[in-house]
């Protein structure tokens, strides 16, 4: 996995003259001050044009450094002009991961709607996704989510095999940091609860409700894992048993009270239509001729 993530940071890097470079540092400097009427100017020449995608010391392109700074105008005018979208840097950011990170949303959403991946390149070691719901970042991630983010996506690999006890997925991550909100949305767009990743099947990444335990999580964590499905007999052996911590009773009797009785009618309707409508139950329920109460309730929004 390394080799290839390094092979990956140079696959792009090819010799150039001087001629071009030069051009194309004109391009770097218009792009970064956001002067778009001298950009136009110049891309209407040939020799231009042909340097639009070169990568200067640190592997950015021109439009991996407008995106980085929020020049939207320049962002539109270089894609029109046929830059690539999914162009990465030295460090494998794509021109709509270094958008998000700024928190240029208005960049971002052009560069989804001109076909860059949302789940970025497949050699960094995490997602636009993981890296907005480790800032908390409710929109970023409602727009990566709205252009198909994959919810379970995880790029980094490798970190089991170096002995890094990290979060690998955007859920992990959201009860981690107790953004509740933002496991909310990820639990609303179907994202995957009971797991057992293939490279270590022994421990998993960490099961759901015992990272909950291990990171204090309020009460609402648990349940809004347990209103979106997730199984709470899928635990470990060493798992450790809250319900006998006397200083957590809140928690000790909501887990103790969710195994040892069926799910309500309620709660099992609720889920039942998560699981029918998915990544689109959101936008169905907009369309859904019911009160808002009930709207609410189908999103999770009840749970806080």
């Amino acid at each position: 996995m390394i080799p290839a993530a390094i092979t990956a940071v140079f696959r792009d890097c090819v010799e150039i003259d001087d001629e071009d470079e030069q051009h194309a540092c004109q391009l770097y400097d218009y792009v970064k001050s956001g002067d778009i009427e001298n950009l136009k100017r110049v891309l209407e020449y040939p020799e231009f044009r042909a340097v639009i995608n070169m990568k200067n010391h640190l592997g950015c392109t021109s439009l991996r450094i407008a995106a980085a700074e929020g020049h939207l105008d320049c962002v539109r005018y270089l894609l029109d002009f046929g830059a690539s979208v999914d162009s990465p840097d030295v460090k494998l950011q794509t021109p709509l991961l270094v958008a998000l990170k700024n928190f240029h949303f208005d960049c971002a959403e052009v560069l989804l709607e001109k076909g860059a991946n949302p789940n970025g390149d497949p050699h960094h070691v995490t997602t636009p996704l993981y890296v907005m719901t480790m800032q908390g970042s409710f929109r970023g991630m409602k727009l990566l989510l709205e252009h198909g983010a994959a919810t379970c996506e995880s790029h980094n690999n490798f970190l089991p095999m170096m002995s890094l006890h990290v979060p690998l997925c955007p859920i992990q991550i959201a009860l981690t940091y107790k953004r509740y909100h933002c496991a909310r949305l990820l639990l609303n767009y179907g994202t995957e609860t009971d797991y057992l990743p293939s490279s270590r099947p022994d421990r998993s990444h960490m099961i759901l409700y015992d990272l909950c335990i291990n990171k204090l999580c309020a009460l609402v964590g648990f349940q809004l894992l347990y209103e979106c499905g997730t199984n709470i007999h899928i635990r470990p052996k060493d798992s450790k048993k809250v319900w006998e911590l006397e200083e957590r009773p809140d928690i000790r009797r909501y887990l103790k009270y969710i195994t040892e009785n069926p799910r309500s009618l309620k709660s099992s309707c609720r889920l039942s239509l998560m699981r029918q409508y998915g990544r689109n139950l959101l936008t169905q329920i907009d369309k859904m001729d019911i009160p808002v109460v009930l709207k609410s309730y189908l999103s999770l929004a009840d749970i806080s």
